[in-house]
């Protein structure tokens, strides 16, 4: 408490508060920009000013541009894979410098707290085995909601107990005994394309393909016999997050939106 001593005659009357939170926010704003621009680990990982000081930049390609952030990603690997090739005579130029061309660089930021790895090579530092113990970030297990789920388990341990309870399910042998229940809704896929290539109509495969994995879990985890595939638009609301807030099984046994 000594460092505040100096502090202990100040008083703040009613109308300082706004102003005094205003400068604290600023001082807030100021300083975790200098950090994740300068001081944070990932400061000097290659990437664009904007996606290392916001989410923001991130957030435009992904939900205003509708999902083409993955595609600016690979652009960012090749913007920013300045990379020294080693194969040229570093003295052909300058003996201080080397020849750089741009390849796709292996790892890029893509916001304040994330980079993106494009080197197979990395894939089982990304994905460890059994041997090694990783907690998953919170900012990814909590993404959809639902923290007491085993995809949104943090800690390592606590996940691989309630992964345990239903590994069993999605076993090699498990799939395979599934194998005729998949063929027999993709069977019925076959034949709406089929109804629509005679009439000509235009298909929606967007609404298709989630109709057909709908139906496929809905059958496989509550023995659901209505068909999303057999609706006109194939259940077209799947396709819509703003028409479904909420999961939860229905009365017949599957998922009612």
């Amino acid at each position: 408490m000594e460092l505040l001593k100096p502090f202990n005659h100040i008083r703040l009357s009613s109308s300082d508060i706004p102003l005094f939170a205003i400068c604290v926010l600023v001082v807030y704003i100021v300083y975790g920009a200098i950090y994740r621009l300068f001081l944070s680990p990932l400061a000097r990982i290659p990437g664009p000013r904007l996606a290392a000081l916001t989410d923001f930049y991130e957030f435009y390609y992904d939900g205003i541009k509708r999902g083409r952030y993955t595609w600016k990603i690979a652009e960012l690997h090749k913007k920013y894979g300045i990379q020294p090739d080693l194969s040229i005579e570093p003295f052909t130029l300058h003996k201080f410098w080397l020849i750089t061309i741009p390849l796709p660089g292996p790892i890029v930021r893509i916001n304040p707290w994330d980079v993106h790895i494009n080197d197979p090579d990395f894939i089982d530092e990304i994905y460890p085995g059994a041997g090694r113990k990783v907690d998953k970030p919170m900012r990814y297990a909590s993404m959809f909601g639902i923290t007491v789920a085993s995809f949104s388990t943090s800690p390592h341990e606590k996940h691989r107990a309630r992964r345990a309870l239903i590994s069993s399910f999605f076993s090699k042998r498990s799939i395979a005994r599934l194998e005729p229940v998949i063929q027999s809704v993709v069977d019925k896929l076959c034949d709406r394309l089929e109804d629509f290539r005679k009439s000509g109509e235009p298909v929606n495969l967007r609404n298709a393909y989630m109709a057909l994995g709908t139906d496929v879990i809905n059958q496989y985890c509550f023995s659901a016999r209505d068909y999303y595939l057999d609706e006109p638009d194939f259940h077209a609301a799947l396709c819509v997050p703003s028409q479904l807030p909420l999961m939860s099984p229905n009365n017949d046994g599957g998922l009612a939106f």
